[in-house]
């Protein structure tokens, strides 16, 4: 019933998208986590953080 479903993932390109695309979110996650620390920390200034958390 379901051997068709899981019938992609025996081809690699279709496997190292899937990987890429994983990783490129898990990536953007940890960016929007860590460059307003990152901004708060080098400039001190909470509204120049907020104004990178908006954007």
């Amino acid at each position: 019933m379901f051997g068709n479903l899981f019938k992609p993932f025996k081809y690699k390109q279709i496997s190292a998208l899937l990987i890429g695309q994983l990783t490129s979110k898990f990536g953007d996650a940890i960016m929007k986590l860590m460059l307003p620390l990152i901004v708060y920390s080098i400039t001190g200034s909470l509204l120049s953080m907020g104004f990178i958390m908006s954007v």
